[in-house]
Order: C-alpha cells, then sequence, then structure tokens
C-alpha cells in the first residue's frame, strides 16, 4: 500500500469535494415539508400517520404506533432528511486532515481523516463515494453504496446501500441491513419518497418500509 506521508494533503480534499458537489443536496432556500406518511411493518397491519420536517434535526412525526417504531421511522426519516440537507464541504468533512491512499482497491481511493472523532474514511470512484466507514465505541460500522440515482439536475442520490456493524474489539459482524430509497421531484426539488430497510442480526430478517405523500414543501 502506497500512503502519502503529508498530513493534510490536498488531494485528499480534492477527491472527496468533487463527491461532495455531485450529490444532491436541497437548496440553500429550502425549508423543509410536510408529508402523510405509511409505515409497513412485516407480521404487522399497515400504520399511517404525518410529518414535519422543518430543519436538518427539527420533526414532528405523528404516528400511531409502539415506541420502538416510532422512533425507527424517526432516526430514518431524519438520516434522509439530514444527508441531504445543504451544507459547504468546509463545514462538514473540509474541517478534518486527511491522507490520500492508493491500494488498488476496485471500490476506489480510500480517504483517511485523521482527527474525526469517528476515525472516518471513505472510498471515491468517479466522483462519488462507494464506501464510508466509521467507529463509535465497540461498534465500527460500513456503507458499501451499490447503486446511486440521478437527480433532476443531474447529480446523483443514493439508491441502495449496505450498512454492515461489527464488533470493533473482536472484528465479528453483529448486523447488516440492507436499504432501498426512493425520491419524487416536488415544485422542483428532490425529497423522500420511500425507504426499504431489511435487517439481518443472526435471527432472521426483519423487513420494514415506510412512504411519504401529499407531500407539501414549506414556503
Amino acid at each position: 500500500m502506497a500512503s502519502t506521508a503529508i498530513q493534510n494533503d490536498p488531494r485528499a480534499h480534492e477527491l472527496l469535494k468533487a463527491a461532495h458537489d455531485r450529490a444532491w443536496r436541497f437548496p440553500e432556500s429550502f425549508q423543509g415539508f410536510t408529508a402523510d406518511i405509511d409505515v409497513t411493518i412485516a407480521g404487522s397491519d399497515g400504520i399511517s400517520g404525518t410529518v414535519d420536517i422543518s430543519g436538518p434535526r427539527e420533526m414532528t412525526l405523528t404516528l400511531a404506533a409502539a415506541d420502538d417504531i416510532t422512533e425507527w421511522v424517526k432516526q430514518q426519516i431524519a438520516s434522509m432528511v439530514g444527508h441531504r440537507w445543504a451544507r459547504a464541504y468546509a463545514d462538514g468533512d473540509g474541517r478534518y486532515d486527511m491522507v490520500l491512499e492508493e491500494d488498488g482497491d476496485p471500490r476506489g481511493s480510500l480517504v483517511r481523516q485523521l482527527n474525526d472523532p469517528f476515525t472516518s474514511s471513505y472510498r471515491v470512484l468517479n466522483d462519488a463515494i462507494t464506501v464510508v466507514n466509521r467507529q463509535m465505541g465497540t461498534t465500527s460500522f460500513t456503507i458499501s453504496m451499490q447503486t446511486h440515482g440521478t437527480a433532476s439536475d443531474g447529480r446523483t442520490l443514493p439508491e441502495s446501500f449496505t450498512v454492515s456493524y461489527r464488533n470493533s474489539e473482536t472484528g465479528a459482524l453483529e448486523r447488516a441491513e440492507i436499504f432501498q430509497d426512493a425520491y419524487t421531484v416536488i415544485d422542483g426539488v428532490d425529497v423522500p419518497l420511500e425507504r426499504r430497510v431489511s435487517l439481518s442480526d443472526g435471527t432472521g430478517v426483519n423487513a420494514r418500509q415506510f412512504r411519504l405523500s401529499n407531500v407539501r414543501l414549506h414556503s
């Protein structure tokens, strides 16, 4: 493996910023939306409710469901919305020192962040992030992108990906989640439409889905 000795390699920033700029994000003027939501859990009746998004961390979810299901839906919507909210590269990954490694991996070049609290690293190929690695306590996780969709302006949106969780001390795989996302265009803005998740944790496969409808943008 050939690794640069530079402690903050501008080539690493150029590579990651190009992927950042190519990924679809909401316009700076975006103020959120309201929508109806239908949740489907394997083995359960359908669940309906409403959701109001007014910021990347500001959500009101009304759902006649058990607390664990409601919390799961909140987390998933927050993830879809938060990753799409407008944010300058310099305010996110651009804050960290990085090194670039070329190891011949078909998933792309490896960018390691040196002073990130989650020991993050990325693989980048053709101006798109293909792998994300992070560690949180005794758990490490890897996001492996399978396919990207095309947003209304030609930029990219995540379409299908897998998240694998491992014990960071033993390396043992603890669970894996397979995601399939869909977006729709409302008044020229690509907004979340649907997320399907299949979870495997060694005890079987648990499938869940939510779908938004009657989406109305805040003005």
